[in-house]
């Protein structure tokens, strides 16, 4: 394996490099469409639906010795991006954002719609924790 530079931007790269990771410059032709798809590409593909992009890029760094973290993300990248959509259901995006639904609801609504909301999501074995009470002289009693 040896160093090239990159003809867009002059960053050394592999000559093996599919794209440039500074810039994305393509560095070698795309393979063409007739080509067979690999049992490798086949896993991978199936790992980016099923696990994410993260997985996928792990799996397919061990599928190809020597691959380079950014060489491996622009071949997942090339194989996500030559995907058809599945037109299944695309999977829930889980963040911050039910915190804060989950505290505005605490909030406005009190802990017991809390709770409702933790045993419908989880079942009934959580619970949401419980709410100090103001005792006299400004300390809080259990």
């Amino acid at each position: 394996m040896a160093l090239i530079k990159c003809p867009e931007c002059g960053n050394e790269i592999s000559d093996q490099a599919a794209a440039c990771p500074k810039c994305g410059y393509p560095c070698q032709p795309e393979k063409p469409e007739a080509e067979a798809e690999t049992e490798a590409d086949k896993l991978i593909r199936q790992t980016l639906e099923a696990d994410g992009k993260i997985a996928a890029i792990k799996l397919c760094r061990e599928q190809h010795a020597g691959m380079g973290l950014a060489e491996a993300k622009a071949y997942v990248e090339r194989l996500e991006a030559a995907m058809q959509p599945t037109g299944g259901k695309p999977r829930a995006k889980v963040g911050c954002s039910s915190v804060l639904v989950g505290l505005l609801l605490a909030t406005v609504l009190g802990l017991g719609a809390l709770r409702a909301m933790l045993r419908s999501a989880h079942g009934p074995s959580v619970t949401a924790p419980r709410a100090a009470v103001a005792a006299p002289g400004g300390l809080a009693a259990r």
